[in-house]
């Protein structure tokens, strides 16, 4: 028998973490006690991320030839072409402010797949009290726990928790 059991945490990165969130945000989370939630490089929405994909590449293939404006115009038309036919949503950015326990951030800063300012974002918007944010200056979006202090930060708030 363990005597652990009640020492819940959850731990999700990138598309898991949406999930992580997700369930950390139910009633069956407080109603479980879980005691925290950790992210790693997680986005603000499927959505945002749509949006962030596209508009590299609109960048990639018109930002030599048009001005700014008429490239920003162009991300935006299709964005509005694409978005009804994203039936999947993963909403952190809607979720994480119903977070009750204490969140630990961990950004990789040169993510790029999603963006660090996903991530800065999340942490504004969390409500949580014991939210706590860790930059990795050298992690990218698949190796930012190979960086220093990543197990660090985890300890640390672990510790803090239990």
């Amino acid at each position: 028998e363990r005597d652990d059991i009640n020492e819940v945490f959850l731990f999700g990165r990138s598309l898991g973490g949406a999930v992580a969130t997700a369930a950390a945000a139910s009633a069956i989370a407080v109603e479980t006690g879980l005691k925290g939630l950790i992210l790693e490089n997680t986005f603000l929405s499927i959505q945002d991320m749509v949006s962030t994909i596209i508009n590299k590449i609109v960048w990639l293939n018109l930002g030599d030839i048009y001005d700014t404006d008429f490239v920003d115009y162009v991300g935006n038309i299709v964005m509005k072409v694409i978005k009804p036919f994203i039936w999947l949503r993963w909403k952190t950015k809607n979720r994480i402010a119903k977070v009750r326990v204490p969140i630990l951030f961990l950004s990789g800063r040169i993510d790029d797949l999603v963006p660090p300012f996903h991530m800065d974002s999340l942490y504004q918007i969390a409500t949580a009290e014991g939210k706590t944010f860790h930059n990795f200056e050298y992690g990218d979006h698949n190796n930012t726990w190979q960086e220093f202090g990543y197990r660090e930060a985890i300890t640390a708030f672990l510790e803090k928790i239990i």
